[in-house]
């Protein structure tokens, strides 16, 4: 017998409670109240939604509480005949748990969507997860999700590891900020009190994160990855570890308002130009006894650099 697991569902104007039923982790029904909807390994069946029309355009708020290891395109999204159908057409709230991937397109023009919550299980985010494709003089073109505002990650170390396919994995670059879940304000900051102990900052993960002001790196930080900042244009200071040894390309690109950059480590090695975009007038300190910085008081990189002081 296949295990229940259930989605806890808020209907504009009601309360309805959608029961999932899980069978080896895929999804094989849906129902709401006592209509079972679908019967597709997979699936939500698509074919079957369409017998009743008005039940799934109420549901504005979806929480997923069961064990999903795949959050896939096609329970959310289909292709029927020539047409793109949203299963949840004003879907704003979205609540995932114990969920380890994200499949592409799985909110592809969810434009209604508001805030959606990651857990810290996630791993991968596939690419063009959170994406709205619109026609511009014949071409489809690639956009943010325009009304996603509240972005929440249950754990912020965890999220600094996840696996982001591209930009629009991120719905950080919708929202233009992460919160912490607990907390009232977005992330403003980045140091050893919220992100202790992490290994890297993968690709992407802080891209276009409006809120973001400062950061300081971890000692446990050896890598920082592609546009893992990009676009952070209220970022106004950076701080590196002595552990850090690798910063790739465009991590930092086009943060428009840094102005001081401190590096407590030897130079690390830089992947193409991680700091295009950054204002010339941007300063960089380090530390003396530290080498890789060819001459100091001088330039490094199209910066001015100086020895810091205490």
């Amino acid at each position: 017998m296949a295990q229940e697991e259930t989605y806890d569902v808020t209907v504009a104007g009601a309360m309805e409670g959608i029961d999932v039923v899980f069978d080896n982790n895929d999804i094989t029904s849906i129902a709401v109240g006592r209509n079972i909807l679908g019967q597709k390994a997979n699936t939500l069946s698509p074919g079957l939604l369409f017998t009743f029309p008005n039940s799934y355009d109420k549901i504005t708020k979806l929480r997923v509480l069961g064990a999903c290891p795949t959050f896939k395109e096609s329970f959310l999204y289909a292709y029927i005949g020539s047409e793109d159908v949203l299963f949840l057409p004003n879907l704003q709230s979205v609540f995932l748990e114990r969920v380890n991937r994200i499949e592409r397109f799985a909110f592809r023009d969810f434009v209604n969507l508001t805030q959606i919550r990651l857990p810290k299980t996630v791993t991968t985010i596939e690419d063009d997860a959170f994406v709205e494709v619109v026609e511009e003089n014949g071409t489809e073109t690639q956009k943010p999700l325009p009304n996603l505002q509240t972005f929440i990650v249950e754990d912020l170390k965890a999220w600094c590891t996840v696996e982001l396919l591209s930009l629009y994995s991120n719905p950080c670059y919708s929202s233009g900020s992460i919160y912490e879940e607990g907390e009232s304000n977005p992330v403003s900051s980045l140091d050893s009190s919220n992100i202790s102990e992490v290994p890297a900052i993968k690709d992407g993960v802080f891209a276009n994160c409006k809120s973001l002001i400062s950061i300081d790196l971890p000692e446990s930080v050896d890598y920082i990855g592609a546009y893992s900042f990009a676009d952070c244009t209220n970022l106004e200071s950076a701080s590196f570890p002595v552990s850090l040894s690798f910063i790739a390309d465009f991590a930092l690109a086009d943060c428009s308002k840094l102005n001081t950059m401190i590096f407590n480590g030897n130079a690390p090695e830089l992947w193409d130009n991680p700091f295009l975009g950054i204002p010339s007038t941007c300063k960089v300190y380090v530390k003396e006894g530290t080498t890789g910085w060819g001459t100091v008081p001088g330039t490094w990189n199209g910066f001015d650099i100086d020895y810091l002081t205490e």
